[in-house]
């Protein structure tokens, strides 16, 4: 059955206006306090007739469930986002984080790429459906939860575990995947795995006293020299069967040229030299899809300017490979730092790669081209860290599906976490489209009255 005609012109407003709205509403995690925002959801899904629970986890915090009922021939389909958002150097952006300012052709706001968009296309395609009363072989479950930028102990994880039945669906579409890439032509992945997350605390001790008399038992010294070696370890570039296909995809949008370059990253001993050569975003990028990584991202240490410290300590955050083993990772790293320096695991969350469902990965990439004839999609490995972790315990085969047909030279990657997140607003506008016409075809319409 062909999609709807629709007035897509007033549809875009009201989607637009409720981003700006949902980016005015601080959820920065911590403390997150996401209550208010989902309330502000639970509201417009209740107006249109909707059905939703609330499911506090936290003092201020919870998950938010709707569900638009199709026939229940098939399974459902689960809709997943998350509400929370970084925290925001407001002095280094040039529009306020939580203004949802429109500007330069954009929508400005803290979680507009991460990932307050998606609960705007999710939202719009459950209110679009319930509006036209369209009639699905499948229930269509719409999930807002919390703390995912936190690990999810009070989102997903959560409601994985205290609520299980409740989120049983054939597959979850979810963030990261669906957003052009281009080269050539545009590179679309759409994910279907994601390296592993563990953050290692480091701790080195010292001997404590004044500060006018140092001596060699510096703990920060230590630390210091610690991170050095971590920064020096050895490293390799490795393949899976999912990079290996993001890289022919890459091969084929590119040019003659970059194609060649692209190809030697997987000839052993050549790569990390090619590596080398490539701008600094496909650098950064290449580098995190085929090797672990470890980045330093919290240094404490000392309480007074003239007190030399008893300990320091850094929070590492490490992204690692399909095929590596955590437990080993962890012991290479002990003994390369030495018996002086103690390890702590402060959270353990191994890959995920899910088994492509060729009937769901076939309906996001015939939606993908059609909306552009010249797309390139590919199964893809994130190296970030998404709910798909928690979901992966339930069986819940898990896509990266945020449809954005960025501009050339958009550096779209450096904007997850960064400073000036925004979301052009003709990218906004192509994705809201494609976004409802993947969920309209996957829900298995039947008929409308």
């Amino acid at each position: 059955m062909s999609l709807p005609k629709l007035d897509w012109t007033s549809i875009e407003q009201e989607a637009l206006e409720y981003l700006q709205q949902l980016l005015r509403i601080d959820t920065t995690n911590p403390p997150g306090h996401e209550q208010k925002a989902l309330e502000w959801l639970q509201n417009i899904l209740r107006k249109e007739g909707i059905d939703c629970t609330f499911y506090p986890s936290a003092p201020e915090r919870g998950n938010l469930l709707a569900c638009y009922s199709g026939s229940g021939e098939l399974k459902p389909l689960l809709l997943a986002s998350h509400i929370d958002v970084v925290a925001a150097e407001a002095s280094k952006w040039r529009y306020p984080p939580f203004s949802g300012e429109i500007a330069e052709n954009c929508v400005w706001g803290r979680g507009a790429v991460d990932m307050k968009t998606m609960v705007i296309y999710e939202l719009m395609a459950v209110l679009l459906s319930k509006r036209l009363r369209l009639r699905y072989k499948r229930d269509i479950k719409f999930l807002v939860v919390c703390d995912e930028e936190a690990g999810g102990k009070w989102g997903m994880g959560w409601m994985v575990e205290h609520h299980p039945a409740e989120l049983e669906a054939e597959f979850c579409l979810n963030e990261v995947g669906g957003f052009s890439i281009a080269l050539k032509k545009r590179v679309y992945p759409i994910q279907v795995g994601e390296k592993g997350l563990l953050w290692l605390k480091v701790q080195a001790k010292g001997e404590p006293g004044h500060a006018s008399m140092p001596g060699e038992g510096n703990a920060i010294f230590r630390l210091l020299h610690a991170l050095e070696k971590i920064r020096r370890r050895p490293w390799a570039l490795r393949f899976h069967p999912i990079t290996r296909g993001q890289i022919r995809a890459f091969v084929q949008a590119s040019s003659p040229l970059e194609g060649f370059v692209l190809r030697l990253l997987s000839f052993p001993f050549v790569g990390k030299k090619i590596l080398r050569l490539l701008p600094e975003e496909q650098r950064r990028y290449f580098t995190a899809l085929l090797s672990d990584t470890i980045a330093p991202t919290i240094l404490q240490a000392g309480t007074q300017n003239n007190v030399l410290p008893s300990q320091a300590r850094a929070i590492l955050d490490c992204r690692t490979l399909p095929q590596t083993e955590h437990s080993s990772f962890i012991q290479q790293l002990k003994q390369q730092l030495g018996k002086q320096i103690e390890l702590e695991t402060l959270l353990d969350m191994p890959s995920v790669c899910f088994p492509i469902q060729e009937e769901v990965f076939n309906v996001l990439k015939s939606v993908l081209q059609s909306r552009d004839p010249e797309a390139v999609v590919c199964p893809s490995l994130t190296v970030g860290f998404t709910d798909a972790k928690h979901l992966a315990k339930l069986g819940i085969p898990t896509y990266g599906f945020f449809p954005m047909k960025l501009p050339k030279g958009f550096e779209f990657a450096k904007l997850f976490h960064g400073h000036d997140e925004r979301i052009p607003l003709e990218s906004f506008r192509w994705g809201l489209r494609t976004f409802f016409e993947a969920v309209y075809r996957l829900a298995a319409p039947q008929t409308a009255v």
